[in-house]
């Protein structure tokens, strides 16, 4: 964004721009936006922020991964107990 005359602090100040805050869009925001999203595709800033992110969920079920399967023990436990109130699901 720098390189086409923009200063935004952080990967989200254009998004985060107060001058955005109102209720008709601006030629200068549309070309703002314009401008912001073609900077994140040449620079892959959603694939890179889509990777560290899926990497931290993954590490953070491998360290909780007890509390998951207590979770998801649960969570049938209530499944079987909906089934006794409710009954089966009958498809159809």
């Amino acid at each position: 964004m720098k390189g086409l005359g923009y200063n935004y602090a952080d990967i989200w100040g254009s998004n985060n721009d107060p001058r955005w805050q109102v209720s008709e869009v601006s030629a200068t925001e549309i070309s703002t936006a314009t401008h912001d999203v073609r900077c994140k595709r040449e620079s892959r800033v959603p694939t890179v922020l889509l990777s560290v992110e899926t990497k931290l969920q993954a590490d953070y079920i491998r360290r909780h991964a007890k509390d998951f399967s207590k979770i998801k023990h649960n969570l049938a436990k209530v499944y079987e107990h909906s089934l006794e109130v409710v009954g089966p699901r009958r498809a159809g």
